[in-house]
C-alpha cells in the first residue's frame, strides 16, 4: 500500500516537473528549431507561452516590440490562444491568436491604427495616403488560404493623389469572404465625395473596386473637374468608376 502511494506521489512529481518544463521552454529555442530563412527574429525573451521579441521581420512584413501570452481557458476547450500585441509599420496591433485541433489558424478582435503612409510602404503605385483604424472581428486561415473575414475598416483624412492631393474624407469598408474572396463595401462617411462601392480581392492579389462617384455641396472646383473625365452623370447626378489591378 505504501509502495502504491510512493509510486502515486511519483508520478504526480514528475507530471508537474513536466509542466513546469514545458512552461518554460525559451522561446528562443522554439523560433530557432523553425526551418525559414525568410524569418528573422531579434531580441527574445520570455517563454514559448509569454514572452516578446524586439524585432520579427519575414519578406515585406516588419514587426516592433511584439509580446505573447497564452490564454489558458481556451485550452480547456482545445485551442492553442495567445494574446499578441505588436507595432507593425508604425501602426499598433493587437488580436488574439488561434490554433485549434485541426491545425486551423485563426485571429479574432484585430484592433490597430496605421499612419497615414502605410499604402505608401507597402503598395506605393497606389497613390493612396489615409489613416487606417481596424476592427476585424474574424479572419481564418486554412492552409494559408482565407476561408473566413469579417469586419470594418475605417479610412480617415482619405488622399488620392491620382484625383487630387486634397483630403477627401473619411470612408468605410465593410469586409467578407465568399467562396476563397474577400468582398467588401466602400461607404462615405464625411467628405468632399458621395462614393457607394464594391471591392474584391481574390488569394492571387487580383482586385476590382466597382461603384459610382457624385459630388456634394462642399465639393471644390478641382474635384468636380477631375469628377468630370469619369463619363456622363446618371439620372442620380452619380459617375460609375472601376479600377482593376494586381498587388
Amino acid at each position: 500500500m505504501r509502495l502504491r502511494i510512493q509510486k502515486k506521489q511519483l508520478l504526480i512529481s514528475l507530471f508537474i516537473l513536466f509542466l513546469m518544463l514545458i512552461l518554460q521552454f525559451p522561446a528562443s529555442t522554439a523560433i530557432n528549431s523553425i526551418n525559414n530563412n525568410n524569418l528573422k527574429v531579434n531580441g527574445v525573451n520570455g517563454t514559448v507561452w509569454k514572452g516578446s521579441a524586439s524585432e520579427i521581420s519575414s519578406n515585406q512584413i516588419y514587426l516592433r516590440q511584439t509580446r505573447w501570452k497564452i490564454v489558458p481557458s481556451e485550452l480547456l476547450k482545445g485551442n492553442l490562444t495567445f494574446d499578441v500585441s505588436t507595432y507593425p509599420f508604425n501602426g499598433q496591433l493587437k488580436f488574439n491568436l488561434i490554433l485549434d485541433s485541426m491545425n486551423n489558424l485563426r485571429a479574432t478582435d484585430i484592433k490597430g491604427n496605421f499612419p497615414n503612409d502605410i499604402f505608401e510602404i507597402i503598395v506605393p503605385f497606389l497613390g493612396i495616403s489615409t489613416e487606417i483604424v481596424m476592427n476585424i472581428k474574424s479572419l481564418s486561415l486554412n492552409n494559408k488560404d482565407i476561408n473566413q473575414l469579417e469586419g470594418q475598416i475605417l479610412l480617415n483624412n482619405l488622399v488620392m493623389k491620382g484625383i487630387s492631393n486634397r483630403i477627401l474624407g473619411s470612408y468605410k469598408i465593410n469586409l467578407f469572404e465568399r467562396n476563397g474572396e474577400i468582398y467588401g463595401s466602400i461607404d462615405e462617411i464625411s467628405g468632399e465625395v458621395d462614393i457607394a462601392a464594391t471591392i474584391s480581392l481574390t488569394l492571387s492579389g487580383k482586385y476590382i473596386i466597382d461603384g459610382t462617384v457624385s459630388a456634394k455641396q462642399n465639393t471644390s472646383n478641382q474635384v468636380r473637374t477631375i469628377l468630370s473625365f469619369l463619363g456622363t452623370v446618371n439620372e442620380n447626378g452619380q459617375r460609375s468608376f472601376r479600377f482593376e489591378g494586381e498587388i
